[in-house]
């Protein structure tokens, strides 16, 4: 036999303890045969015990978010890494491609960082990509674009009251390509 503990609100589950078949249950709480799914955090309603509601919180949604914009993105076809340093050293890179522009580095240049080789950068699946510097300052224009869409999406989901459970579901974010 199980011994169901409520909380205060005579509702939410607080404890279950197995106890001797017998024992006289005390104020607060419900005695429920062996093989009763309960355990804590439920509800007890209408006769049965049900999970509680998920209540979502802002931190939650800030964690899907930083998933998301680290997950990587889909840039001409091909996925590329987006974590914290990608994004740092595509800021890097831009820089550097941005300075090529203005001293007149033409579309289809691809040794317009002075290398003795072509520029390039390496995608999620480790191969190389070759970029001139109008590519690459684009592959830069649209991680950042990436990582605000998803801080706007997820200032939206925070916006609403209450928080949706399925907010992790990919229709509330937007898409990675």
């Amino acid at each position: 036999m199980k011994r169901v503990y409520f909380a205060a609100d005579g509702v939410t589950v607080a404890n279950v303890a197995v106890i001797a078949d017998g024992a006289e249950p005390a104020p607060g709480t419900m005695d429920v045969p062996d093989g009763t799914y309960v355990g804590p955090g439920m509800l007890y309603q209408d006769g049965a015990f049900v999970p509680a509601p998920i209540v979502v919180t802002g931190d939650m949604v800030d964690a899907e978010r930083d998933r998301r914009i680290e997950a990587g993105m889909v840039y001409n076809g091909q996925r590329f890494q987006t974590r914290a340093q990608d994004r740092e050293n595509m800021v890097g890179a831009c820089t550097w491609a941005l300075r090529a522009i203005m001293l007149g580095a033409e579309p289809g240049d691809y040794y317009w960082h002075g290398g003795e080789s072509p520029f390039v950068w390496i995608a999620e699946d480790n191969s190389t990509q070759q970029f001139d510097a109008q590519t690459l300052f684009d592959l830069g224009q649209r991680m950042a674009a990436h990582k605000q869409a998803h801080i706007f999406a997820a200032r939206a989901l925070k916006d609403l009251d209450p928080i949706p459970p399925d907010y992790t579901a990919d229709n509330y974010w937007p898409a990675s390509a």
